[in-house]
């Protein structure tokens, strides 16, 4: 007898087991087999799924530090905006450190130009008219010591304002050399050199920081322009003292009617000095425009470097 019936038989109570019918011992040994064999697919181990994926090989290559559309970060914190593009378009062409450069250097130019302190001004004043006076001295000793034989004399009145602007000509063209004393040179380049750091600027905080290094040279240029304007004053008026002094040549004598009393010959000689003077910065500037115009003819910039010269017929 199979061993599932014989657990069967012997499971049954006691004096009952010559009564079990065959369905009975069937289900008992279902129920056995049930409870002995274990499930195949319960002991089966679960199989995951196949699934693919890819797997980037290629080398890390960090992005570069730019913001936006590829032009330098703007600094401002904030999301990457237009102001990159334009940024980058100023530093490649070197026009400007960023959108903000062209209004800095605007509302730099815009400032009125720096005013000379007080100390500032006594000491240019302390050279210049230190050196006008000095010219007086000397014109008023050598207007003394000229005779009447070897005073100098004009025509007319129109005569007289002729040798003014003569001698206004001959002292501005003796004072370009000397205008080298009063260079202001050294401050130009400083002020250029601060406005090209500007053009290299990276962000906002750099060029903000650039700009104000900027406004300072500039004020430093203007205050150094104003120095050298005292000193070319002082320079013009000594030495129109003393030519005027030595030829004898005053304005206010020469002018006078033939009736009229002499004025005083060393105020005549300061007043003669202070107009000659005051004349030779317009005549300095006439005559640099002059040269630029005749420069510009014989070297036009649209011709290459030749001079246009009329065809002959």
């Amino acid at each position: 007898m199979p061993f599932a019936a014989t657990e069967a038989m012997y499971t049954a109570p006691r004096g009952e087991h010559h009564g079990v019918t065959s369905k009975e011992i069937a289900m008992a040994v279902a129920r056995v087999t049930r409870r002995h064999t274990p499930d195949p697919l319960a002991a089966a181990p679960q199989v995951q799924p196949l699934t693919w994926r890819l797997v980037d090989v290629r080398p890390f290559v960090p992005e570069p530090a730019v913001d936006g559309d590829g032009g330098p970060p703007d600094g401002d914190g904030g999301p990457p905006d237009g102001e990159d593009v334009q940024r980058s378009r100023a530093v490649a062409e070197g026009t400007s450190g960023g959108p903000a450069a062209a209004e800095g250097r605007a509302s730099v130019a815009a400032t009125a130009p720096s005013a000379l302190t007080t100390a500032e001004w006594a000491k240019a004043m302390k050279v210049g008219g230190g050196i006008a006076v000095l010219g007086l001295l000397v014109g008023s000793l050598l207007l003394l010591n000229v005779g009447p034989e070897g005073a100098y004399r004009v025509g007319s009145d129109f005569s007289a304002f002729a040798a003014l602007f003569v001698l206004a000509l001959a002292v501005e063209r003796l004072l370009e050399p000397l205008a080298r004393f009063a260079d202001t040179s050294a401050a130009k380049d400083a002020r250029d050199e601060a406005d090209a750091d500007v053009s290299q600027a990276a962000t906002a905080a750099e060029e903000k920081t650039k700009l104000a290094v900027l406004a300072q040279k500039q004020a430093a240029y203007d205050k150094a322009r104003q120095t050298a304007a005292i000193i070319h004053w002082g320079l013009a008026v000594g030495v129109s003292a003393v030519i005027a002094g030595s030829l004898d040549a005053l304005l206010l004598t020469a002018i006078a009617a033939p009736d009229s009393a002499n004025p005083n010959r060393v105020v005549d000689l300061v007043v003669t000095a202070l107009v000659v003077g005051a004349g030779t910065k317009p005549l300095h500037d006439l005559v640099s425009k002059l040269e630029k115009k005749k420069e510009q003819e014989q070297d036009p910039p649209s011709t290459g470097g030749r001079s246009r010269r009329p065809a002959s017929g």
